[in-house]
């Protein structure tokens, strides 16, 4: 998840939704898209000076998860950021299988209309959660349900991440402000993962929200993303 805080107004807030909708309803966001023409749609919003930031002026990027990693890549990419937050991006690095292959499997079991074997790949075999706690997913009716809805958009995680190593050279560029962020109880590889893009980055923080798990509260992120963009 990747999300953007600006200060705007109604009218700004209006523009701001006439864009995502323009952007939704067109090509390549429909079921015959591909990464390279996301990737060059994401690129062409990003960098009009019209719509980044709508009210002009720069904007601080949030990311979660995956979405940590894109932001990220925003920033190494030189656009109009502010600031920086990445929670907990996922560069669990757990072997050396290109990332081409992981998003093929996915669109493959998609395709099948296999989406709980999708979730179930993506989980215990790219990111390597236990399979006692995929199978204790399956049990949360609700939980899992809502996972195999969103199955379709696993190829975009597949995408952002590549290999699930750190890209340190690209981190490395980045000259926007940076906080890199984990929960105290998370998995120790995400905690190493955050702490490895602190050090790529130059000049990044690095933050243990206390008690938190990947599952972050809204709450206590917020209260973190708050002191960030205020100081």
């Amino acid at each position: 998840m990747a999300l953007i805080f600006r200060r705007i107004d109604h009218d700004q807030a209006l523009r701001a939704a006439t864009i995502i909708v323009q952007a939704y309803i067109e090509p390549p966001w429909n079921e015959e898209w591909s990464i390279d023409k996301a990737t060059d749609r994401i690129c062409e919003l990003s960098t009009t000076p019209s719509r980044i930031g709508v009210a002009g002026g720069s904007a601080h990027l949030v990311g979660l998860s995956s979405g940590a990693a894109l932001a990220l890549e925003a920033a190494a990419a030189g656009l109009g950021i502010g600031k920086v937050a990445a929670y907990e991006p996922p560069y669990v690095g757990r072997d050396s299988r290109a990332g081409a292959a992981y998003e093929g499997q996915l669109k493959k079991l998609i395709a099948e209309g296999r989406r709980g074997a999708a979730v179930k790949y993506f989980m215990r075999d790219m990111v390597g959660v236990p399979p006692i706690f995929v199978v204790l997913m399956q049990l949360m009716f609700g939980v899992w349900k809502k996972l195999k809805a969103v199955a379709h958009t696993l190829p975009y995680d597949a995408a952002v991440m590549g290999d699930f190593t750190v890209p340190v050279s690209r981190l490395g560029t980045i000259r926007t402000p940076t906080l890199v962020m984990h929960g105290s109880k998370t998995d120790a590889r995400l905690k190493k993962a955050a702490q490895a893009v602190a050090e790529a980055v130059p000049s990044a923080q690095h933050l243990a929200l206390a008690g938190q798990t990947h599952n972050v509260s809204p709450e206590v992120l917020t209260r973190a993303l708050l002191d960030f963009f205020r100081g």
